[in-house]
């Protein structure tokens, strides 16, 4: 029996640290995109997003975000989960706002997976 189709997962990478507001270097974005296509093969950047959320001391933050979507393997998902926790570290983010089965998830950083995930510079 063939494999399943692969599940759409999407996310959203802000453009700027958010302690520092410093914008991400084009390395650290290559690194990421590498890694996703060499996990899963490619990915559609399918824009540059606005949005806005609340922070701890109820300030609206209102930041620009890098739209990626990638397919995955359902088998895979969990992968897909880690990479983007990493990347969650490595770019200086409280969360990211996953997208999976389109359900919103919000993954918090894991900074023990950034080397082992290809996003240490």
């Amino acid at each position: 029996m063939g494999e399943s189709a692969p599940v759409v997962v999407g996310f959203l990478v802000p453009l700027c640290d958010d302690a520092t507001r410093v914008p991400h270097s084009a390395a650290l974005w290559a690194a990421l995109e590498t890694a996703i296509v060499d996990r899963f093969g490619g990915f559609t950047l399918t824009g540059t997003v606005n949005g806005a959320w609340r922070d701890g001391a109820g300030n609206i933050v209102r930041e620009p975000s890098r739209a990626y979507e990638t397919d995955v393997p359902e088998a895979r998902v969990d992968d897909a989960r880690a990479l983007l926790r990493a990347a969650c570290a490595a770019f200086g983010q409280q969360t990211l706002r996953v997208t999976v089965l389109g359900r919103a998830e919000y993954l918090s950083p894991c900074a023990a997976g950034v080397a082992a995930h290809g996003l240490a510079l």
